[in-house]
């Protein structure tokens, strides 16, 4: 088959089928279809049979006649669609031209397209069943009230970078009176957004490293009487000066 019908029997240009020869016509091409067969065959006679191929369609495609343009083998033409269309598409001409010579009425464009809406009707399937995957929604951010009400009851705005409250006490706190579960991060912005005097800041507590937010402190009552910071001396030494 000529360059001209290998292009009209996959339904393909000129330029694309001279594409793929120019893949095979590369160097490199035996070496990338040498590991992929490795991997799948581990078969020395399709190794020796590629290698064959591969320099019978490099010498095909070094003529330059006009008058009688090179003509590959079946088995040639396989190869240059597997390296253009994939092994795939070369395994559906194969069944076609199978089938032609059966007697079968077969159209290898036909049953390229009939593989293709194969694997479109698999890919919809696939999309259909992750979109059906319910992933539970996002956390709501407190808002500007709840946070306020919070900080009012618990917290101490004092606008010093030595009063601090860590992270996880503050997020203890909230939870505790408000039951919202949302993360330690967004409740942290959003401390900062309604109070801008606050910072957040990595800072040494009890002997090792906290995220804390800096600018308040916790209400008195709660460094004196209160359960949850009776024992935290750093909250306590606040309140000395």
């Amino acid at each position: 088959m000529t360059v001209r019908e290998i292009a009209e029997a996959v339904g393909k240009t000129n330029q694309s089928v001279l594409n793929w020869i120019g893949k095979i016509v590369e160097p490199n091409f035996l070496v990338l279809h040498q590991k992929n067969l490795d991997v799948e065959t581990q078969n020395a006679d399709d190794t020796n049979r590629i290698l064959r191929l591969v320099n019978l369609i490099r010498e095909k495609a070094g003529s330059k006649d006009p008058h009688h343009p090179a003509d590959y083998t079946f088995e040639e033409v396989l190869l240059i669609i597997e390296a253009g269309l994939g092994k795939n598409a070369a395994g559906v001409y194969r069944a076609s031209a199978s089938g032609a010579e059966n007697g079968v009425n077969r159209d290898y464009a036909g049953l390229l397209e009939a593989v293709e809406r194969l694997i479109d009707s698999k890919l919809a399937v696939f999309t259909a069943q992750n979109e059906q995957k319910q992933l539970p929604p996002p956390p709501e951010l407190p808002d500007g009230d709840k946070i306020r009400a919070f900080v009012k009851k618990y917290l101490e705005i004092t606008g010093r970078d030595a009063n601090f409250i860590t992270l996880d006490d503050a997020f203890m706190l909230y939870q505790r009176e408000t039951g919202d579960g949302i993360p330690r991060n967004i409740l942290a912005y959003q401390l900062l957004r309604a109070y801008p005097v606050l910072s957040e800041k990595m800072r040494k507590a009890e002997g090792r490293r906290e995220k804390v937010i800096t600018g308040c402190r916790p209400q008195e009552q709660l460094t004196t009487g209160g359960a949850l910071f009776s024992m935290d001396a750093h909250y306590k030494a606040m309140f000395d000066d």
